[in-house]
Formats: C-alpha cells, structure tokens, sequence
C-alpha cells in the first residue's frame, strides 16, 4: 500500500501465519497422505484443511510445531554425534525445510527420507498422546505455547506462585512476525514483548504502546500486570509525547 494506517501496523504486529508451514505442508502431505495408520489419517485431516495460521487453538499448529521440532532432530541425527545433536537442532530450520521437500543434498544416509519423515510424525503423535490425551481434536496449540513471565526470583522456595505471570496460551510461534519462540517444552520464553507504533503526523507526537507485563517491577504495584490482558488482545494504549496540553502530576526531584 502507499500508506499505511495505524491499524495495518498494528495489524502486521499481530500477524501469526506462518510461512515455514505453508512451504512444509505440502511436502509432508506428499509423504504421509496415502498412509493407512488411523492416526496419521486424523493428523493428515487436520494439516489439509489448516489455513497455516498459528492460532492457540489449532489442533494442526500444534501437530505441525512438534513435528517440526522432531524433524530437526532427525535431521541432525542422520549427521551429527548424539552428544551434540539436540543442541543443533534448534539451528537447522531452514535445511530441514528444504530436506523435507527434497533430499537434493544427498543427506540420509542411515535410513530413506521418507522413512525418517514418518519415524518424526510417530514420534510427534506419541509426545502429543502423552501431553495432552488421545483426542486428537482436544488437542491445541495453546495447551503447550504458554507464556513464560518469570521474575528474577521465582526460583527462590515458592516465590514463584506468587511473583510469577505464566500460563497464557498464546498463538505465534518463532517463525511468525507476531512472534514467540518455543523453549523444548513448547512454552514461550522469548519474543515480541513489547509492541509499539509511533504516528509522525499526530501533533501530540503521540505513540501506541503496550507491554507484555505492566510498567512496574514492583509486584506490589497495581501495574506489576496490568497489561498482560490488552497485549494478548493487540490491544494498545496512547501515551501522548508533546509538552503543551498534557494533563497530570509535576514531579520535581531535588538533592537534599
């Protein structure tokens, strides 16, 4: 577009589709389609009809994620030492990508690519069965992609049940522009924690802005977090810049 409003900003912002699924899909249909398992007919079901959008309640994005996760393993087992397999893997994502279309480089050496591929949804099935139940359909993203808010001493004896601020299922993953990198239970411990769009025009100098917790530290504080709910929605808050007409309180700080 030629111009881009406040709200195609924030739009983008929230954006969850993911472009790694709508390149793998296919490739991993082509393999497992026509397989006679009952299960991986059901997951099939859910991959066809999958608009490639990483919603917390997507029973396909959570079958794709850990598979996805467990094909990178399988990639860097084919060639590295056990020792230091798991450890590349979180790196691999993009030649696992295109192993997974096709073999060009000659990779699998141990076992067929094709069997590799459905040896990682097997596992992907199973770790799903045991995490989150036998129905399939019961199964979603969110149940696993859980927003990690840990303060510095959640550690220390029960500390964390009180200062802690984890447990929101979230859509997005760490390849979406809305994102939120999964940690190797699937939780997010990193991504887009604060979301910002500054409009140049405005003669207030104004910005929309949100952060993932609240503006205080203090877990005392009413804003300690306040701003979980409305950055979950995509929802932001208008902070005016400008130094004439801002209504509020002059704090002036002096030495002693």
């Amino acid at each position: 577009r030629p111009k881009l409003s406040r709200e195609d900003c924030q739009k983008m912002q929230l954006d969850v589709h993911s472009g790694r699924a709508a390149l793998a899909i296919p490739a991993l249909l082509k393999v497992i389609g026509a397989d006679a398992d009952a299960r991986v007919r059901q997951a099939v079901e859910h991959l066809k009809s999958w608009d490639c959008v990483v919603r917390s309640d997507s029973t396909a994005a959570a079958i794709f994620n850990v598979f996805f996760t467990r094909w990178c393993q399988a990639v860097t087992s084919e060639r590295f030492p056990k020792e230091t397999a798991g450890f590349v893997a979180a790196n691999v994502g993009g030649l696992a990508l295109r192993l997974l279309q096709n073999d060009d480089l000659d990779w699998f050496q141990r076992q067929p690519r094709d069997q590799a591929i459905r040896a990682a949804l097997a596992a992907t099935l199973d770790e799903l069965t045991t995490k989150l139940g036998p129905d399939m359909a019961s199964w979603q993203w969110g149940k696993l992609h859980i927003l990690l808010q840990k303060h510095l001493l959640s550690s220390r004896g029960d500390l964390g049940k009180l200062l802690d601020r984890s447990g929101l299922a979230l859509s997005g993953d760490g390849n979406t522009v809305n994102s939120s990198t999964p940690d190797p239970t699937y939780a997010a411990w990193l991504g887009a924690t604060y979301r910002m769009i500054t409009d140049f025009a405005d003669p207030q100098l104004g910005m929309w802005s949100v952060e993932v917790a609240g503006v205080s530290g203090h877990p005392g504080s009413p804003h300690y977090g306040d701003q979980i709910a409305p950055w979950s929605e995509g929802k932001l808050h208008y902070v005016a810049l400008a130094t004439t007409n801002v209504d509020g309180t002059e704090l002036v700080l002096q030495p002693q």
